[in-house]
Parts: C-alpha cells; structure tokens; sequence
C-alpha cells in the first residue's frame, strides 16, 4: 500500500472497525530517513468518546491483529490512540529508510481523559532503528508488553529503544534484543518493568517480583 505524494493522515485509519493485517507492505515517499512524514497504520482517533460515529472518536476496534508487514519510508508504523485496547502488533519489519528524529515506529497514546490504552501486545517486532529517537513510545498507556524482536542499527539519532511517558505505568519490556550501546528505557512513568535477554544487562523491576510454584 503506497501513494504517489504523502497523505495528511494514515494510510490506514480506523475507528470502529475490528481489523487482520497480515504480510502487507506499507511503502511511504520521498527520500526516507528522517525526512518521513507518512504515517501508515493509525487505530482510534483523538477523542475518549465511545459514540462510535464521529471521525475522531475512540477506538472500537478491540481484537485487531497487525501481523507480518513491512515498512519502508514511514514515520510511524502503527500508533494506538483513545481507547485502544487488546491490539496485538506483531513480527513487523521496519526498516532503516523509515524515520522520525523525535519519534518512534510504534506509540502509544490514549490521549486525555479518564482511561488508558491497555492490554496491547507488541511481539516479535524488528526495528532498524536508525533513523529514530525511539523504537516505542508510551504515553497515556498501562498494562502493555513488548516482547522480543530487537532493534538493530543504532545511530546517534536513537536515544533508547524505549520511552515510557509520566503517564506510562505498569508496562512491561521483556527479552528484546539490543546491543549495548543502545539505552534500553527511558522511564518517566511509574512501576514499570524490564526483563532483558542481553548479555551483561540487568534486568529492572520497580516493585518486588514474585514467583511462584505451581
């Protein structure tokens, strides 16, 4: 999915719709990097309004699957908004002529009111990293996990392979590849948790962890 110039909005939008992307391509313009400015996957609007018939109204679409594309030329490969829960992103490629200087591939933003974005599930994802600040950026956003994958490509561009925003709590960041040169949190928000699979790291938990035998 492509367009000749870029668009004001998304490639993909979507407010009430429950959606399956799967092994699509999503192909921006322009000379990538940096210089980016098309957005592919957008679910939610701005709004926590549950009305379900205005544009930029929250998301409905709970149980949407983004699995298995890639993304060249974009500036953000899928961003979460109002109400966007139980949304699984998962074994994307994004690659190094995507960009954002100040953002990331993946955000999540519930936006203001009441309610955060939950429940989401980041699996599995690569990202070429390059181009920017951050791989995932949280904001408005509890409960979530990324899982694996890695990020890869690290210039001075990337800050850290994650930022979790003030209003960012209790997600979860577990075994996702980095090297060592790549901060892996940036952490302003509260009770959050790193679990890492890289050699010679520590892994991070705000409060005690506990296990259990079964």
């Amino acid at each position: 999915l492509t367009c000749s110039t870029a668009t004001a909005g998304a490639l993909v939008y979507t407010t009430n719709a429950t959606l399956s992307i799967h092994r699509c391509a999503f192909v921006g313009v322009g000379a990538g990097g940096t210089s980016c400015t098309q957005d592919a996957i957008v679910l939610g609007g701005t709004q926590q309004i549950e009305a379900g018939s205005g544009w930029d109204d929250g998301f409905q679409g709970y149980g949407t699957v983004i699995d298995q594309n890639h993304f060249s030329k974009i500036k953000t490969a899928v961003k979460l908004q109002a109400f966007c829960n139980a949304v699984i992103v998962s074994n994307n490629n994004v690659w190094n002529t995507c960009g954002n200087a100040s953002g990331a591939p993946f955000i999540i933003n519930g936006q203001a009111g009441a309610q955060d974005a939950v429940g989401n599930s980041f699996i599995g994802n690569l990202i070429e990293i390059s181009y920017y600040a951050y791989g995932y950026m949280f904001d408005k956003a509890s409960r979530n996990t990324i899982h694996g994958g890695g990020f890869y490509d690290e210039t001075a561009t990337s800050l850290a392979a994650v930022i979790f925003a003030s209003t960012a709590n209790h997600n979860f960041l577990r075994g996702a590849f980095k090297s060592a040169a790549l901060t892996s949190v940036i952490d302003n928000g509260v009770n959050s948790y790193e679990d890492t699979a890289n050699s010679g790291s520590q892994s991070f938990f705000k409060n005690p962890y506990k296990y259990r035998t079964l």
